[in-house]
């Protein structure tokens, strides 16, 4: 087991005056930290990194190991899940199995509260 930390993780992330997300809303101007990634403010770089470094794991260990990565929330889980698809495509072409979203929430009943940013 592995914990992933950046930067964004470690020090925080706040928006420039009048930042908006990728549909339009204009982000808290606050600072956002580990408690707020994937719950109130979704940083798809972030994502895409931490799917970087999962998948690099893999090849360097087993790309066929069984492999848990934990999420926030049920959006969050299918986040990750396309991000690990397009980190290891070589594998995932082969099966459409490979990178599989298994959740345990009902549908609507995520728990997810107010606003929720994509940046």
């Amino acid at each position: 087991m592995f914990r992933i930390d950046i930067d964004k993780d470690l020090s925080g992330w706040r928006p420039e005056a009048g930042k908006t997300d990728k549909y339009g809303n204009e982000i808290e101007d606050r600072v956002y930290n580990q408690k707020d990634f994937d719950r109130e403010l979704v940083l798809e770089k972030r994502t895409a990194l931490v799917a970087g470094r999962i998948a690099d794991f893999m090849r360097k260990t087993d790309p066929y190991g069984k492999t848990i990565v934990f999420c926030e929330d049920i959006d969050h889980a299918e986040r990750m899940r396309q991000y690990l698809v397009n980190a290891l495509p070589e594998y995932a072409q082969r099966s459409k199995r490979y990178v599989m979203r298994i959740t345990g929430g009902f549908r609507g009943r995520e728990g997810r509260v107010g606003q929720l940013y994509h940046a």
